[in-house]
Protein backbone atom coordinates (compact mmCIF):
# COMPACT_ATOMS: atom_id res chain seq x y z
CA UNK A 1 0.00 0.00 0.00
CA UNK A 2 1.40 3.36 -0.93
CA UNK A 3 1.71 6.20 1.46
CA UNK A 4 -0.91 8.24 -0.40
CA UNK A 5 -3.44 5.38 -0.33
CA UNK A 6 -2.69 4.90 3.36
CA UNK A 7 -3.23 8.63 4.01
CA UNK A 8 -6.54 8.58 2.09
CA UNK A 9 -7.71 5.56 4.07
CA UNK A 10 -6.75 7.31 7.33
CA UNK A 11 -8.53 10.47 6.18
CA UNK A 12 -11.70 8.51 5.34
CA UNK A 13 -11.58 6.69 8.69
CA UNK A 14 -11.00 9.97 10.51
CA UNK A 15 -14.03 11.56 8.82
CA UNK A 16 -16.17 8.44 9.40
CA UNK A 17 -15.19 8.27 13.08
CA UNK A 18 -15.71 12.01 13.55
CA UNK A 19 -19.21 11.72 12.06
CA UNK A 20 -19.91 8.74 14.33
CA UNK A 21 -18.82 10.76 17.40
CA UNK A 22 -20.91 13.77 16.32
CA UNK A 23 -23.93 11.52 15.71
CA UNK A 24 -23.47 9.95 19.15
CA UNK A 25 -23.23 13.41 20.75
CA UNK A 26 -26.44 14.44 18.97
CA UNK A 27 -28.17 11.28 20.25
CA UNK A 28 -27.02 12.07 23.77
CA UNK A 29 -28.25 15.65 23.38
CA UNK A 30 -31.72 14.49 22.30
CA UNK A 31 -32.14 11.57 24.71
CA UNK A 32 -31.92 12.53 28.41
CA UNK A 33 -31.66 8.85 29.34
CA UNK A 34 -28.20 8.72 27.78
CA UNK A 35 -25.40 10.00 30.01
CA UNK A 36 -23.19 12.74 28.55
CA UNK A 37 -19.93 10.79 28.98
CA UNK A 38 -17.16 9.48 26.78
CA UNK A 39 -18.11 5.98 27.93
CA UNK A 40 -21.59 6.52 26.50
CA UNK A 41 -20.12 7.67 23.18
CA UNK A 42 -17.94 4.55 23.22
CA UNK A 43 -21.02 2.38 23.75
CA UNK A 44 -22.93 4.13 20.95
CA UNK A 45 -20.09 4.13 18.38
CA UNK A 46 -17.92 1.21 19.35
CA UNK A 47 -14.87 3.44 18.93
CA UNK A 48 -11.84 3.34 21.19
CA UNK A 49 -11.88 5.98 23.97
CA UNK A 50 -8.62 7.47 22.69
CA UNK A 51 -10.12 7.81 19.22
CA UNK A 52 -13.10 9.57 20.80
CA UNK A 53 -10.92 11.87 22.94
CA UNK A 54 -8.93 12.90 19.86
CA UNK A 55 -12.13 14.54 18.55
CA UNK A 56 -12.38 16.54 21.80
CA UNK A 57 -16.05 15.92 22.66
CA UNK A 58 -15.55 16.90 26.32
CA UNK A 59 -16.54 20.51 25.78
CA UNK A 60 -19.75 19.48 24.01
CA UNK A 61 -20.50 16.91 26.71
CA UNK A 62 -20.01 19.56 29.41
CA UNK A 63 -22.48 21.84 27.61
CA UNK A 64 -25.01 18.99 27.55
CA UNK A 65 -24.41 18.32 31.28
CA UNK A 66 -24.85 21.97 32.21
CA UNK A 67 -27.96 22.34 30.02
CA UNK A 68 -29.52 19.26 31.64
CA UNK A 69 -28.65 20.59 35.09
CA UNK A 70 -30.37 23.89 34.30
CA UNK A 71 -33.39 22.05 32.88
CA UNK A 72 -33.58 19.91 36.01
CA UNK A 73 -33.45 23.00 38.22
CA UNK A 74 -36.18 24.66 36.15
CA UNK A 75 -38.34 21.54 36.44
CA UNK A 76 -37.80 21.49 40.21
CA UNK A 77 -38.75 25.17 40.43
CA UNK A 78 -41.85 24.55 38.33
CA UNK A 79 -42.78 21.62 40.55
CA UNK A 80 -42.27 23.82 43.62
CA UNK A 81 -44.38 26.56 42.05
CA UNK A 82 -47.02 24.00 41.14
CA UNK A 83 -46.93 22.60 44.66
CA UNK A 84 -47.27 26.10 46.14
CA UNK A 85 -50.16 26.84 43.80
CA UNK A 86 -51.87 23.58 44.74
CA UNK A 87 -51.32 24.29 48.44
CA UNK A 88 -52.81 27.74 47.95
CA UNK A 89 -55.81 26.28 46.16
CA UNK A 90 -56.21 23.68 48.92
CA UNK A 91 -56.04 26.41 51.57
CA UNK A 92 -58.66 28.45 49.71
CA UNK A 93 -60.86 25.38 49.34
CA UNK A 94 -60.58 24.68 53.08
CA UNK A 95 -61.52 28.27 53.91
CA UNK A 96 -64.46 28.10 51.54
CA UNK A 97 -65.53 24.78 53.06
CA UNK A 98 -65.46 26.30 56.56
CA UNK A 99 -67.43 29.32 55.30
CA UNK A 100 -70.15 27.19 53.70
CA UNK A 101 -70.25 24.85 56.71
CA UNK A 102 -70.86 27.83 58.99
CA UNK A 103 -73.48 29.17 56.54
CA UNK A 104 -75.24 25.80 56.56
CA UNK A 105 -75.24 25.69 60.36
CA UNK A 106 -76.60 29.23 60.51
CA UNK A 107 -79.37 28.41 58.04
CA UNK A 108 -80.19 25.22 59.91
CA UNK A 109 -80.52 27.20 63.15
CA UNK A 110 -82.77 29.73 61.39
CA UNK A 111 -84.85 26.88 59.99
CA UNK A 112 -85.26 25.33 63.45
CA UNK A 113 -86.31 28.71 64.89
CA UNK A 114 -88.84 29.23 62.08
CA UNK A 115 -90.25 25.73 62.62
CA UNK A 116 -90.71 26.52 66.34
CA UNK A 117 -92.49 29.79 65.46
CA UNK A 118 -94.72 28.02 62.95
CA UNK A 119 -95.55 25.33 65.50
CA UNK A 120 -96.49 27.97 68.11
CA UNK A 121 -98.60 29.86 65.58
CA UNK A 122 -100.33 26.64 64.54
CA UNK A 123 -101.07 25.86 68.19
CA UNK A 124 -102.42 29.39 68.60
CA UNK A 125 -104.60 29.03 65.50
CA UNK A 126 -105.94 25.69 66.75
CA UNK A 127 -106.67 27.20 70.18
CA UNK A 128 -108.57 30.15 68.70
CA UNK A 129 -110.49 27.88 66.32
CA UNK A 130 -111.57 25.80 69.30
CA UNK A 131 -112.49 28.96 71.23
CA UNK A 132 -114.43 30.30 68.23
CA UNK A 133 -116.33 27.05 67.88
CA UNK A 134 -117.11 27.01 71.60
CA UNK A 135 -118.30 30.65 71.49
CA UNK A 136 -120.48 29.91 68.44
CA UNK A 137 -122.06 27.00 70.27
CA UNK A 138 -122.51 29.19 73.34
CA UNK A 139 -123.96 31.95 71.11
CA UNK A 140 -126.29 29.44 69.47
CA UNK A 141 -127.41 28.16 72.88
CA UNK A 142 -128.00 31.73 74.08
CA UNK A 143 -130.04 32.53 70.95
CA UNK A 144 -132.12 29.43 71.56
CA UNK A 145 -132.73 30.54 75.15
CA UNK A 146 -133.54 34.05 73.98
CA UNK A 147 -136.05 32.72 71.51
CA UNK A 148 -137.62 30.56 74.20
CA UNK A 149 -137.83 33.54 76.53
CA UNK A 150 -139.40 35.63 73.78
CA UNK A 151 -141.96 32.91 73.20
CA UNK A 152 -142.70 32.77 76.88
CA UNK A 153 -143.13 36.49 77.08
CA UNK A 154 -145.42 36.52 74.11
CA UNK A 155 -147.62 34.02 75.70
Amino acid sequence: MTKQAYDEKNEQDYIKNTLAVETAIEQIRRDPKLKPTITQIHQLTGLNRKTIRDREPKEELEKIKSRRKVETQIEKEEKKDTAKELESQLDNAQKELVYWFNEAQSKELQLNQLEIKIKKKQESIDFYKTELERERLNNSALKTQLNQLKKLMEE
